[in-house]
């Protein structure tokens, strides 16, 4: 018996009902439907990316053989899809995520550390036609800010994929006293001045071009230190560079290649710099993971509410399993997610991994009343 439901009473042990209608009444949506309901197409939406169901068409199917979701036939759920605003799941999945890592940052006591990235998903052009990308392609983007330490997202946000990176930079870059850690598409000098007067730390890789001017060194690196230089400078010309003036820190990766970062962190090492900026691999593997596991690449519908809801509830998904999987192997033996995954949807969690997940929901519970 598959043990799906422990997502769906995971979710509703941390947000109400009541929630849920708010958050609809929000986004101008009036619910109509008896049955299947919004956190209906929900769950349904959550059982299709873990199940990787292909189209809605084929979603008969499955919803005639589950036992814990509503039959509807596939042009129910299709129309449902596109109506229904994907701006609601994308709200439950940040206030989902606010109370899941408020819970996570209580345990690490640590400043958070961000990797900020985007992932891309194409169709043909025909399919999306609002979101035309290259040649015969059509594309949307997920921008993430994702916490390296919990492995979990913080913020996402939506967009066309010919929308370039920097334009959700300022909705992705929030929490002050947090460490920011970003690619070569959010190195805008501007930005990091911005970032440095809003006590906001960043680890920023720098492009091959960049221009420094002012510069002194900060530390000298050892022989056997991976790190090359660890420099003290301005960037840009004159008129339109920094006004502060940053550390670059230059090192090989484990590849061999040559990467310079720019930062505002002058009171740890220059490995561990370089260490942080290593460290943004694993928003990479986030979104590997998702486009394996949760059918991320294979989606239905062709209006934006579809498009966009199906990713956003996926990411709830993921955001579901993530918590269950991270709270769990605390106490027991350590398996991968993806056992973990396939173990709870066949049902062959053991026993005291369902009571320890119980017993957990149960305290959740509690704790909402109080």
């Amino acid at each position: 018996m598959k043990q799906i439901t422990i997502l769906y009473q995971t979710l509703q042990s941390l947000i109400s009902a009541d929630e849920i209608e708010k958050l609809l009444q929000e986004e101008g949506y009036r619910e109509t439907a008896r049955k299947f309901n919004s956190f209906e197409l929900l769950k349904v939406w959550i059982s299709s990316a873990i199940e990787k169901w292909g189209s809605f068409r084929e979603s008969e199917e499955h919803l005639r053989a589950s036992k814990n979701l509503i039959e509807v036939n596939y042009s129910t759920f299709s129309k449902k899809a596109s109506a229904v605003p994907y701006s609601f799941f994308k709200k439950l999945l940040h206030l989902f995520l606010s109370r899941c890592n408020r819970r996570l940052r209580r345990d690490l006591e640590l400043p958070p550390s961000i990797a900020v990235d985007s992932t891309t998903i194409t169709t043909g052009a025909g399919n999306w036609k609002w979101a035309q990308f290259r040649g015969e392609k059509a594309g949307v983007k997920l921008h993430v800010s994702f916490d390296v330490q919990t492995m979990t997202p913080i913020c996402v946000e939506e967009s066309v994929a010919s929308q370039h990176d920097s334009k959700k930079a300022s909705q992705l870059v929030t929490m002050k006293r947090a460490i920011y850690i970003c690619d070569r598409a959010y190195a805008k000098y501007d930005r990091m001045d911005k970032l440095h007067g809003e006590d906001k730390f960043f680890v920023i890789r720098l492009k091959k071009n960049a221009v420094t001017r002012g510069e002194r060194i900060c530390s000298v690196p050892t022989k056997e230190s991976y790190v090359r230089e660890d420099w003290i400078a301005r960037l840009g010309e004159e008129v339109n560079g920094t006004i502060h003036p940053f550390r670059l820190v230059t090192f090989h990766d484990l590849e061999g290649h040559e990467i310079r970062v720019v930062t505002n962190l002058y009171d740890v090492s220059a490995e561990a710099i370089a260490g942080m900026y290593r460290a943004r691999w694993q928003v990479e593997l986030f979104f590997r993971w998702m486009k394996q596991h949760l059918n991320v690449k294979r989606l239905f519908g062709t209006t934006p509410n579809a498009v966009y809801g199906q990713l956003y509830a996926s990411l709830i998904a993921y955001a579901l399993i993530q918590w269950l999987y991270g709270y769990t192997r605390r106490a027991f033996s350590a398996i991968s997610k993806i056992v973990f995954l396939r173990k709870l949807w066949l049902g062959q969690l053991p026993t005291e991994w369902l009571l320890r997940i119980y017993q957990f929901l149960h305290e959740e519970c509690h704790r909402s009343l109080l």
